[in-house]
């Protein structure tokens, strides 16, 4: 058995919700930024729910809210600048706004963890990777320092680190972005939470290290049925990890549904944007790749009707005057004049 195939030991104890609701619910999300040039909401009117061993992707252009989404969702928005202007988070059944930090700090880490962007700031420099995992658990799970260290031994192994012995005692600076990622994921996944966030975990690293976190991280959902979120700014890496996916812009969801659908079919002239966007194997060499047009709106000015009408090619008079609601289901799109799903398979194939 190679070491990334070693699995992680069951440690979480604990009451938990009933197994046919949805794991998490969000419901009118706004989180609003305060900057110079006035308020900037970043997440505007989010509403989704995600049940259990469920894979949901967020994706969408840099600086469309994914990352605010899921800090918002974790309760890791400094206030200020962050503003909670709305909305409520239902962690089984309990809200997470309305928890104190004292009450979220407890959950952090043991029911809900996060994967973050870079691992070289998510990890503490003057510290040891072993101290760092096992403060985890012995805050979490109450070991002390001997089972501790045995758990981060465990741990590392298992997300395919080598000599995970000598890596134990070594601080960030002295393991590559690959290995450094690893240990985050180590981190997250130590009590074995119920939901984990991966916001753009393979964003810094190079193709076949990417490769190679994906497939840690399903695998890991999967055997430990934990619920996902997984932000991602590239839709050809979340068509082989998710189940469902929510397309941002500009703060919103503007197209949810099933992956395939979304992906095969889509709506939102934005989706079908982003998808022309990937670059394509069959196509001639060093020929221009597709740009999205435009700019994204300032969220601190954002257009009285649809966000990106000045962008989409199908705009029509109403898309300035008038802002779409999502709506759907199970694919929900928030567009005036959505592109054809037959026009969308035939062009996109």
């Amino acid at each position: 058995m190679s070491a990334d195939a070693v699995p992680i030991t069951s440690v979480r104890q604990g009451k938990q919700g009933p197994p046919d609701g949805p794991l998490l619910v969000v419901e009118g999300l706004c989180t609003h930024l305060k900057t110079p040039q006035g308020l900037a909401r970043v997440v505007d009117q989010v509403s989704f729910s995600l049940a259990r061993k469920r894979v949901l992707a967020v994706v969408g252009e840099s600086g469309s809210g994914k990352s605010m989404l899921a800090r918002s969702i974790m309760g890791l928005v400094p206030e200020p600048p962050g503003i909670r202007a709305g909305g409520r988070v239902l962690f089984d059944g309990k809200d997470l706004i309305a928890l104190s930090e004292r009450e979220m700090s407890r959950i952090r880490g043991r029911d809900v963890a996060m994967v973050f962007q870079d691992p070289m700031t998510s990890l503490n420099p003057v510290l040891r990777i072993g101290e760092q995992i096992a403060e985890v658990v012995r805050h979490h799970l109450g070991m002390d320092r001997a089972a501790a260290r045995a758990r981060a031994l465990e741990l590392l192994t298992a997300v395919g680190i080598p000599m995970p012995e000598r890596r134990l005692d070594e601080y960030p600076h002295q393991l590559s972005g690959g290995l450094r990622q690893r240990v985050v994921i180590a981190i997250a996944l130590a009590c074995r939470p119920r939901l984990l966030i991966a916001d753009e975990p393979t964003t810094a690293l190079d193709v076949s290290i990417q490769a190679q976190i994906l497939r840690l991280l399903k695998r890991y959902q999967r055997e430990n049925e934990m619920a996902m979120i997984f932000v991602s700014h590239d839709l050809g890496t979340v068509a082989g990890i998710a189940d469902d996916i929510a397309v941002m812009y500009a703060g919103r969801i503007v197209e949810y549904g099933p992956v395939g659908q979304v992906l095969n079919a889509p709506r939102m002239p934005y989706t079908e944007a982003l998808l022309r966007s990937i670059p394509r194997l069959d196509a001639p060499s060093h020929g221009r790749l597709d740009a999205i047009r435009g700019r994204p709106p300032l969220l601190t000015a954002l257009p009285e009707g649809c966000a990106f009408q000045a962008r989409c090619p199908y705009a029509q008079p109403r898309c300035a005057t008038e802002r779409p609601s999502l709506s759907g289901a199970p694919h929900a799109f928030a567009c005036w004049f959505p592109c054809s799903a037959a026009y969308a398979r035939e062009s996109l194939a």
